[in-house]
């Protein structure tokens, strides 16, 4: 599925080391993809809050990965997973209601739904719309 561009499959990493037996995150490259098969599959059609996290999650992992970097995921050592992992640079999504100021990685991003952009250190945090508008023309993650 993966060949035939429906689908990005994400691997889990530990200490920079794929592991390729372990569990991995799919995601459908196109959302309207997903759509369809939701619809066929159970009649409905809209999507429950948890849908669209996920849904957004996997447009920031496709994004991602045009960039033309492999991407990953990983656990940090207190058991929080990390969505997406690139040259050692951490990517979170965070679409809900909660707060989400809390980036488990030194070096990164929080995306979130409507957050005021926000810069410290080596963390940001912004909106999933500013994110992917900026790394369309420019690619901080090389």
């Amino acid at each position: 599925m993966e060949q035939l561009f429906l689908i990005k499959i994400v691997y889990f990493s530990r200490d920079g080391k794929v592991s390729p037996r372990s569990n991995m995150k799919v995601y459908f490259l196109d959302p309207f993809i997903y759509r369809i098969l939701k619809l066929y599959s159970t009649g409905i059609s809209e999507y429950g809050e948890n849908e669209v996290s996920k849904i957004i999650e996997g447009i920031v992992g496709t994004h991602l990965a045009n960039l033309g970097k492999e991407i990953y995921y990983q656990h940090t050592k207190s058991g929080k997973e990390v969505a997406f992992l690139i040259n050692n640079i951490c990517v979170e999504v965070k679409w809900g209601n909660r707060d989400t100021r809390e980036l488990f990685c030194e070096k990164g991003y929080l995306l979130t739904r409507d957050a005021i952009p926000e810069i410290t250190g080596e963390r940001a945090s912004i909106p999933v719309s500013i994110f992917l508008y900026t790394n369309s023309a420019v690619n901080p993650l090389s």
